[in-house]
C-alpha cells in the first residue's frame, strides 16, 4: 500500500493552528487544497479527525491520539534534510522569551537565572507576564519560547508538561493567635482574607478548593500579585493563604508568621507549555532541561 506523507504534514499544520486558512497559509497552498488533502487523511484513517468549531477546527481524540507521532516523525524527516545545529550553551549567545505566571517568577526565575549565569553567561533571559490567554502563535512563531504556569485547558497544540507541586500555608503578622500551631477553621472564616487573584483566565484554583473543603472566607482585600498580599496582612492583619514556596519566602521576617491552614488543601500542579515545532532546536532544549531540573532541586 502507498501512503501520501505530504498528508502527514498537513495534518501537523492544521493540528498545531487549529484552523484550515491558517494552515493553508503556513504550507504555502490554497485553502482548497488543504481541504482536499483533509478529505483524503479523514478517508486514510476512517475518522474526521477534525470538527468544525466557531473559530476553525478542533482535533478528535483519534486526532489527538496521533498528534505527538506525527509530529516527531515529521521532525526525524527533516533531519534527513539538514543537519542537526549544535549548541554549546558555555559559548553561545542567544536570548529567550519566558512568559511565566508571579509564583513562577517568585520561585523559580531567581535560581534559573543563576544557573544561567553559571552555566550560559552569554545567555540572557526576557520574562513576561503570562497574560490573560496563553499566546499559542507566539509559543508557534518562536515569538515566545517558553510559558510557564498552571495550564487547565490548554491547546493541543502545544506540549503541556509537569514541572513541581505545591500546598499551601497561611501567613499572618507575628503577634496574631499567638501559641497556636494552625489556624482553626472559626478563625479561618472570621478573619479578614487578603486574596490573591492574578488577571486573566489562568487564576488560581484555591477558591475551588476551599469550597471543596468546606471553607469560606471573609474577603477583606483583592490583590494581583503574590507580594502585595504580605504587605497589606502587614497593615490591616487577617492572613493570606499562600502557595507554600511564596510563603517560606518570609520564613524568617520578623514581622509575620506561618500558619498551616485549618485542613489539608491539597496540592496544586504548576507546568510548562511549549509549542512542538521547538522539539528539535537543542537551544530551546536546553532551556527545558534546565528548567526541570531548577524545578526538581526547589
Amino acid at each position: 500500500m502507498k501512503y501520501d506523507l505530504n498528508l502527514l504534514a498537513v495534518f501537523d499544520a492544521i493540528m498545531q493552528e487549529q484552523n484550515v486558512t491558517a494552515a493553508a497559509n503556513r504550507l504555502g497552498l490554497s485553502q482548497s487544497a488543504v481541504s482536499a488533502a483533509l478529505s483524503r487523511l479523514r478517508a486514510a484513517f476512517d475518522d474526521e479527525l477534525f470538527l468544525r468549531a466557531r473559530y476553525g477546527v478542533v482535533p478528535t481524540e483519534k486526532a489527538r491520539a496521533m498528534a505527538p507521532e506525527v509530529s516527531e516523525a515529521l521532525d526525524r524527516l527533516r533531519h534527513v534534510f539538514e543537519d542537526r545545529p549544535s549548541f554549546d550553551p558555555a559559548s553561545a549567545r542567544r536570548s529567550f522569551r519566558i512568559a511565566a505566571s508571579a509564583y513562577f517568577e517568585c520561585v523559580v526565575i531567581p535560581s534559573l537565572m543563576a544557573r544561567v549565569t553559571t552555566d550560559a553567561p552569554g545567555i540572557s533571559l526576557v520574562v513576561e507576564p503570562l497574560g490573560p490567554d496563553l499566546d499559542t502563535k507566539a509559543l508557534a512563531a518562536g515569538d515566545l519560547n517558553i510559558a510557564l504556569g498552571r495550564f487547565d485547558n490548554a491547546p493541543d497544540s502545544l506540549v503541556i508538561s509537569p514541572l513541581m507541586e505545591d500546598g499551601f500555608l497561611c501567613l499572618l503578622r507575628k503577634d496574631d493567635l499567638p501559641g497556636q500551631h494552625s489556624v482553626t477553621k472559626e478563625q479561618y472564616e472570621s478573619l479578614p482574607h487578603v486574596v490573591v487573584s492574578p488577571p486573566g483566565k489562568w487564576r488560581t484554583g484555591l477558591g475551588h478548593t476551599l469550597g471543596t473543603a468546606g471553607l469560606t472566607r471573609h474577603v477583606a482585600l483583592t490583590v494581583s500579585h503574590f507580594l502585595a498580599a504580605p504587605l497589606a496582612v502587614a497593615e490591616i492583619g487577617g492572613l493570606v493563604t499562600l502557595p507554600t514556596r511564596i510563603a517560606r519566602i518570609y520564613e524568617n521576617d520578623p514581622a509575620f508568621r506561618l500558619l498551616p491552614p485549618p485542613v489539608d488543601l491539597g496540592q496544586f500542579p504548576m507546568q510548562v507549555a511549549w509549542h512542538p515545532r521547538h522539539r528539535s532546536d537543542p537551544g530551546h532544549r536546553w532551556l527545558r532541561d534546565v528548567i526541570t531540573e531548577v524545578c526538581a532541586s526547589i
